[in-house]
């Protein structure tokens, strides 16, 4: 756990303290965001936190420091398309100290036949 990581771990350690959140865990869950195919890799995705609110609901939570790489950003985008079930968070620690939301993704419906509803425009 680097230093961004560990004063977010703290954060939610207070979050859980005061009872608005029931649990999280670091680097706990790997998403498989595609299948293994002959000559290619397999593509998977850590988050850094997955977080149990007190509703039961689950929010992902993605940490990162002043400068975020393409391809972070683009695990994380294939990560929400794929499992629409949980909340998706990517927070940032800006120049000021603090934690900036820099991009939310809310879970999805799922109807009976399968369809995930498209995502709200709450990308942002």
């Amino acid at each position: 756990m680097n230093k961004t990581e560990e004063k977010w771990a703290w954060y939610l350690t207070s979050e859980k303290q005061a009872g608005k959140i029931l649990w999280f865990a670091f680097e706990d869950v790997t998403f498989r965001l595609t299948s293994k195919v002959p000559g290619t890799t397999r593509v998977s995705y850590t988050p850094d936190f997955v977080v149990v609110l007190p509703d039961s609901s689950i929010r992902v939570d993605e940490v990162k420091g002043p400068h975020i790489r393409e391809d972070s950003e683009l695990k994380f985008k294939m990560a929400a398309d794929r499992y629409p079930f949980f909340d998706w968070r990517m927070v940032q620690l800006k120049e000021d100290g603090n934690f900036h939301l820099i991009r939310f993704i809310p879970r999805r419906k799922i109807d009976g036949r399968g369809t995930v509803e498209k995502f709200p425009e709450a990308d942002g």
